[in-house]
C-alpha cells in the first residue's frame, strides 16, 4: 500500500545507508535520510519525525516537521534552500562522502548542451511497492499488501513495477515528453555504464525503461534499490552526443497512400503538407513493435492526425507515416494505422548488416524530399539483400541433416538471443525451454547448442553419418527406418537411417537434439529463428524439403534417459501461474476475478509470437489503451475485447495494452504446450513464491536423468 503523504515506506531492502536528495536543481543524493517531497535535505530519521542534520545537511524546523506530520506541509514540500536556488547543490559534502556522480553538462551533438531539467520543486521520492505475503489466487485480490503489488499506487517517480519472475518496468512519469523521455533514455545509459550486476538487457519506451534481470543474481529488492539511486542521477547524466540522420524520402503519390486524403483533413495542399513535414526534425523515442520501427516526436501541430480508423493488413517496408502526434517509419513489411505520406529509400533494418538496425533511440532524424528517379537511383546503390547460396558439399568437418519432409512447422532454435529487444528484436529460441535443454543434455551438448524445434507434426529426415539424436517435449511417436524408437532417451544412428516424428498425440512441440549441435552461421550472436524478422536459423526461414543442415562433429556420448515421473504431463486443463501485474490496476476487482476463476480455451490463431485464449471476459477499470511500453516474457495483454493474450519467445519488444499478469517463467512451456482447443487455468502467486519456483525448477533440471545400460529401440 501507499506511505501516508509525506512520509515514505519502509525498504527491508537497502542493506546500506539510506539516501536522501537535494532539489532537482541542485541534483545529487546526500548521505542518511530519504528523499522526502519538500525542498529541504534531512539527516537520519528511523522515527520519521525529522531530527538533527549533520555533515551539512539541513534539518526542518519543527513547526515544518509538525505541519508535514499532519500532512499539510505544501509550503514546505515545495520551499528549496537558498543554494539551490541560486543553482548551487546544497549538501556537496554528504553527497561527495556518499561517492555519487556529480552533475555533468556535455554536449547533446550539433552544439547543443544538455543540462539537468530545473523543476519549480524537488524530485520527489521513488516509490517501491510493499512486501505482499504468500496467498492463494483469491488472497491476493483481497490481503492489502498484495493489492499493492496487484494496484500500483498513484504517486512520484521512479515507480517499480514486477513484469513476472524476470523483470521490472520503472515508470518515471505518466505522459510522453521529451523530458521523460531523456531520464528514461539517462537511467539506461547509467546502467550500462555501471554494469549493474544481474541486469541481463534494457528496454526503453516513452516513460518508463523494462529491465530483465536474473533473480538468481540479484533479488527484485536489490535491484529497485540500485535503481532508485541511478534514477536520481538520471537528470545530470551526460548521455552521449545525438547522431543527426537526414534520411531521403519520396513523396510520391503511388508511395504516399494517404498523402492526398491527409492533405485534404489539415486543409493544406499536397506541396504545403510535404514542405511542413520535411521541414521539422524528429526525435527517436525508442524503437519497438517491429525490428527497427522508430517512434519519433517533433511532428508539426498542423499534421496531427488521428490514426486511420481502419488499420492496413499490410504496409510496404519503408514508408513514412504520421499519426497519433507521431512520426514512424515500417522498416518492414507489416500491418499499420499511420497515414503513409511517401517511402524511403533507406534500409531501417539489415538482418545482415554489421548494425541491423539503422536508428537508435535519441537519433535527431530529417527527411529530404526527392523524387521519383533520385528514388530508385538511391534504392537500387543501397544494400541489397544476401541470399544463401546453396552448397552442394557441407562445410569441412561437417556433416548433412537432409530434411525430407519438413513437418508443419519445423525451425532451428537455440535459448536465443539477449541483447536486441530495445532494437525491436525478440530474442526468440525455443517456446518450451526445460525440455529443449534436456533434448541437449541427452547428447552431450551445452545447453544452447542449435536444434529443431517441432510443431504439431514432426519432420522426416536423414543422417549421413554416425550420431547420437534425441526427442523431447510433446508426444510425438518417433520411428528409425519404420521401427519405433523412444523419446526422452538418447538414440544412437548409422548413416543413411532415417528418422521421423509424427503427429503430437499429447503437447503441441518436441525438440530433435542431434550430438554437435547443429551448426548454422549465428545471426546477432545466436541461431535461433525469428520468422517475422526473417532472421537467424536457415535463411531466417521454417525448414524445407531438401534443405540440408550442417551438423558439428560430436564424440558419442553415454546413452541416458529421462524418468518418466521426471517427464512433464499434458492435462487436457493446464494450470498456469502467474505474477499480477504490471497493469493489474487497470481492470476492475470483477474482470480480475473473472481472470483467476474461469477456464479460457487455446485459440488456433496462437502462434510463437503469442498465445490467444477465448473465455471470461477481463473487464478494464479505465480502457484497454495505455502508453506504449515493455512487454516482457509471458505478458498478458488484453485488448479492448476482454480477451487475454500471452506474449511468447517471437513477441513484439512494446505494445500499448493494458497488462494484467505476467505468466511466470518455468510455466511458459507449459502453456506452450496446450493444444488449441484445450483449456488453461491462471493462479496467480507472489513474486517471491515464483523467485523460489524458478530457482528449485533451475536446480532440479536434469536431476531425472539417468544412465542406461542396456541398448533400446533406434540403436544400431
Amino acid at each position: 500500500m501507499g506511505a501516508p503523504r509525506g512520509r515514505h515506506p519502509p525498504l527491508a531492502h537497502r542493506a546500506r545507508p539510506q539516501r536522501g536528495h537535494v532539489p532537482d536543481d541542485g541534483g545529487l543524493p546526500a548521505r542518511g535520510g530519504l528523499p522526502r517531497p519538500h525542498g529541504r535535505l534531512h539527516a537520519p530519521d528511523p522515527g520519521g519525525r525529522g531530527g538533527p542534520g549533520r555533515g551539512g545537511e539541513r534539518a526542518l524546523p519543527a513547526r515544518a516537521r509538525r505541519a508535514r506530520a499532519r500532512g499539510r506541509s505544501r509550503r514546505a514540500r515545495h520551499r528549496r534552500p537558498r543554494q539551490a536556488r541560486l543553482g548551487r547543490p546544497a549538501g556537496v559534502p554528504a553527497w561527495r562522502r556518499a561517492g555519487v556522480l556529480g552533475v555533468r553538462r556535455d554536449a547533446a551533438g550539433g552544439g547543443a548542451r544538455l543540462a539537468p531539467a530545473v523543476h519549480d520543486h524537488p524530485q520527489p521520492r521513488p516509490h517501491v511497492p510493499d512486501r505482499p505475503a504468500e496467498r492463494g489466487a483469491r488472497g491476493l485480490l483481497s490481503d492489502p499488501g498484495a493489492r499493492a503489488r496487484a494496484t500500483p499506487v498513484p504517486g512520484p517517480w521512479p515507480r517499480f513495477l514486477p513484469a513476472g519472475d524476470l523483470a521490472l518496468s520503472v515508470e518515471l512519469g505518466d505522459a510522453i515528453s521529451v523530458e521523460t523521455n531523456t531520464r528514461v533514455r539517462a537511467l539506461e545509459y547509467l546502467i550500462q555504464e555501471k554494469a549493474l550486476p544481474g541486469v541481463v538487457e534494457t528496454v526503453p519506451t516513452f516513460r518508463a525503461l523494462l529491465v530483465y534481470y536474473d533473480p538468481e543474481v540479484t533479488g527484485y529488492d536489490a535491484l529497485c534499490a540500485a535503481l532508485a539511486e541511478l534514477a536520481l542521477q538520471a537528470p545530470h547524466a551526460a548521455l552521449p552526443p545525438a547522431r543527426r540522420v537526414e534520411l531521403a524520402c519520396c513523396y510520391d503519390p503511388e508511395f504516399g497512400l494517404d498523402l492526398e486524403a491527409a492533405a485534404a483533413r489539415t486543409g493544406l495542399g499536397v506541396d504545403e503538407l510535404v514542405a511542413l513535414h520535411a521541414s521539422a526534425e524528429y526525435l527517436v523515442y525508442f524503437i519497438g513493435f517491429t525490428p527497427g520501427l522508430p517512434y519519433m516526436a517533433g511532428l508539426p501541430e498542423r499534421l496531427r492526425l488521428p490514426r486511420l480508423d481502419t488499420p492496413r493488413t499490410r504496409v510496404p517496408a519503408g514508408s513514412v507515416g504520421i499519426g497519433g502526434g507521431q512520426c514512424c517509419i515500417y522498416p518492414v513489411e507489416s500491418p499499420g494505422g499511420y497515414w503513409i505520406l511517401g517511402r524511403t529509400p533507406a534500409r531501417l533494418y539489415d538482418p545482415e548488416a554489421d548494425e541491423p538496425i539503422l536508428l537508435r533511440p535519441g537519433d535527431r532524424v530529417t527527411f529530404r524530399p526527392v523524387d521519383r528517379a533520385e528514388y530508385e537511383r538511391l534504392a537500387a546503390a543501397g544494400p541489397r539483400p544476401r541470399a544463401a547460396a546453396a552448397a552442394s558439399a557441407p562445410p569441412p568437418g561437417r556433416w548433412w541433416l537432409e530434411v525430407l519432409e519438413p513437418g508443419a512447422l519445423t525451425t532451428v532454435q537455440d535459448l536465443g538471443r539477449t541483447g536486441q529487444l530495445r532494437y525491436g528484436i525478440p530474442p526468440s529460441g525455443p517456446v518450451d525451454r526445460e525440455a529443449f535443454v534436456l533434448a541437449n543434455r541427452l547428447v552431450g551438448n551445452p545447453d544452447d547448442a542449435a536444434g529443431l524445434e517441432c510443431t504439431v507434426v514432426g519432420p522426416r529426415v536423414r543422417v549421413a553419418a554416425p550420431c547420437a539424436v534425441a526427442v523431447t517435449g510433446a508426444a510425438m511417436p518417433v520411428t528409425v527406418n519404420d521401427r519405433e524408437a523412444p523419446a526422452w532417451t538418447t538414440l544412437y544412428l548409422e548413416a543413411g537411417d532415417v528418422l521421423r516424428l509424427g503427429p503430437a498425440r499429447a503437447g503441441l512441440r518436441a525438440y530433435l537434439a542431434v550430438a554437435g549441435g547443429i551448426d548454422v552461421p549465428p545471426v546477432l550472436g545466436s541461431r535461433a529463428t525469428y520468422l517475422r524478422g526473417r532472421l537467424g536459423g536457415l535463411e531466417g526461414r521454417a525448414l524445407r524439403r531438401g534443405d540440408r543442415l550442417p551438423v558439428a562433429p560430436a564424440p558419442r556420448p553415454p546413452r541416458r534417459w529421462v524418468r518418466p515421473e521426471a517427464r512433464p504431463g499434458f492435462p487436457d486443463e493446464a494450470e498456469v501461474r502467474v505474477v499480477l501485474g504490471p497493469q493489474a490496476d487497470a481492470f476492475t476487482a470483477a474482470g480480475l476475478e473473472a481472470f483467476l476463476g474461469g477456464p479460457y480455451e487455446m485459440l488456433p490463431q496462437s502462434d510463437r509470437m503469442g498465445a490467444r485464449l477465448r473465455g471470461p471476459r477481463i473487464a478494464h477499470a479505465r480502457g484497454h489503451d495505455i502508453i506504449s511500453d515493455g512487454i516482457a516474457l509471458g505478458s498478458i495483454q488484453v485488448p479492448g475485447d476482454g480477451q487475454p493474450i500471452v506474449l511468447l519467445v517471437d513477441r513484439q519488444s512494446t505494445g500499448g495494452y493494458a497488462k494484467v499478469a505476467t505468466v511466470c517463467s518455468f510455466d511458459i512451456g507449459r502453456l506452450g504446450q496446450v493444444k488449441p482447443g484445450q483449456r488453461v487455468r491462471f493462479r496467480a502467486i507472489t513474486l517471491e513464491a515464483a523467485h523460489r519456483e524458478l530457482r528449485a525448477r533451475r536446480a532440479a533440471l536434469g536431476a531425472g536423468l539417468e544412465a542406461v545400460g542396456a541398448a533400446g529401440p533406434g540403436e544400431a
